[in-house]
């Protein structure tokens, strides 16, 4: 069995970072210095990615307060709504209320201030990041939306919006990340998108093959738990299995992998972004992580 690792989205802040975005959200210091100091703060991330070992990564986006809010913030057309518990952690994100989709109103890879929330750039990649999105199916069940979009329209102006950002970066490799879980809905909104780009999906929740009923493409990888792996492997090139834990301190045991050992090709990564934990626990369970991979 060849085991692949991935580290995803959100990453925790170190104390360093957090006193200068405090110092940033009172005007002490200006836009600019806020970027290059998530920047160097982001390159000293990828090292660590880079030295435990970690196959595939996306940027840690230090510089994203929640899971929609750089984002809703670049689209014509949304706003933020109130501070909403994430789930059921003692986190919380600004739901985004949306009026309509429009485009995007600034060129994502070059500084640009946003409010409540540090400027773009919206990703500040190395040669090997994935860029991350929460899944249109995730941003439609945790905003508010007016009657008169229905989801087939939000999902398709999310992914063309999605689409111009790719292509602006110019990085095929995509993860979407899926919050809440799809119950009877199918992911066919993603076939067009899965065709055009190498797309890890990361699924919460039960799946069924009513789920990709629709769905008339291959992922390159399908995130699942590990009770849904046959699944994962049927629609995608790699099946990856959730291994860590990221609303737990404690650190897994390695010796849970040894009922997979029937599959060729596997991915391991955390059942949410990290960002829940502290730096330093986080950074135990990259390391942890690592090890697992060969």
């Amino acid at each position: 069995m060849r085991i692949k690792t991935m580290v995803y989205g959100i990453y925790p802040k170190n104390e360093n970072l957090r006193k200068k975005l405090s110092q940033w959200e009172r005007d002490i210091i200006s836009g600019k210095e806020i970027c290059e100091a998530i920047d160097a703060e982001k390159r000293r991330i990828y090292e660590l990615f880079q030295d435990n070992g970690i196959t595939y990564y996306t940027d840690p986006l230090l510089n994203w307060y929640d899971l929609f809010r750089p984002l809703a913030l670049s689209m014509e057309g949304i706003e933020l709504g109130p501070l909403t518990r994430y789930l059921e952690t003692n986190t919380f994100y600004r739901k985004p209320v949306v009026n309509s989709i429009g485009g995007i109103k600034a060129d994502p890879k070059d500084f640009f201030e946003l409010k409540e929330n540090p400027p773009l750039p919206l990703f500040n990649p190395d040669k090997n990041t994935f860029l991350f999105f929460p899944s249109p199916y995730t941003f439609f069940k945790m905003s508010t939306i007016p009657d008169r979009l229905d989801f087939s329209k939000f999902s398709h102006s999310i992914l063309d919006n999605y689409k111009k950002i790719v292509r602006v970066f110019g990085i095929q490799k995509i993860v979407l990340f899926e919050a809440v879980p799809y119950v009877n809905d199918d992911i066919s909104f993603l076939s067009d998108f899965a065709k055009e780009f190498s797309v890890t999906l990361i699924t919460t929740g039960k799946l069924t093959e009513n789920n990709f009923n629709k769905f008339s493409s291959t992922l390159e990888s399908l995130i699942t738990d590990p009770e849904y792996l046959d699944i994962a492997q049927k629609h995608s090139r790699i099946p990856g299995m959730k291994f860590i834990d990221a609303h737990r301190t404690a650190l897994e045991k390695a010796d849970k992998l040894e009922n997979f050992e029937n599959y060729d090709d596997l991915i391991l990564t955390t059942n949410d972004y990290l960002d829940f934990l502290p730096e330093s626990i986080a950074n135990s369970k990259v390391e942890l992580l690592g090890t697992a991979g060969v």
